[in-house]
């Protein structure tokens, strides 16, 4: 693999590096910062950003699930009783909140103290939205 310097790409101007394989056929073509001045800098660049493309995208709990989704993850995760019961010991305005909700919002004050009550960890918060969200 080599990589070749061109101040211009596309009549644009700037810090091109054109990667080729072995055969020089092109990899990819990409802007680079002006402190890249040589062939091993842009080469070790496109490592990483193929590197980059390559990785698993980071997992990002939904904000929100239906009522559904949520109701139906308590059960799966048999928490639905014991949730249930501690939502019957809570101020009317949870209570209403819980039953009429069509969506569970995961950053909710309420919801926030629910899930602190049980004992679970923000990672595990966004575990059960992820989970939820695929019921």
């Amino acid at each position: 693999m080599k990589a070749i310097q061109s101040d211009t790409y596309n009549n644009m101007t700037g810090n091109f590096w054109r990667v080729e394989d072995e055969a020089g056929e092109e990899l990819m073509t990409f802007a680079a910062p002006l402190d890249v001045t040589d062939a091993s800098a842009a080469l070790a660049l496109y490592e990483d950003m193929i590197a980059e493309l390559d990785a698993e995208p980071e997992q990002v709990a939904p904000a929100r699930v239906s009522a559904r989704q949520f109701k139906l993850q308590l059960l799966a995760a048999g928490l639905l009783d014991q949730v249930e019961n501690w939502i019957a010991t809570q101020d009317q305005a949870v209570q209403i909140a819980y039953a009429n909700s069509a969506t569970f919002v995961r950053t909710d004050v309420m919801m926030q103290a629910g899930f602190a009550e049980l004992g679970f960890s923000p990672e595990q918060v966004d575990d059960f939205f992820s989970a939820a969200a695929l019921l």
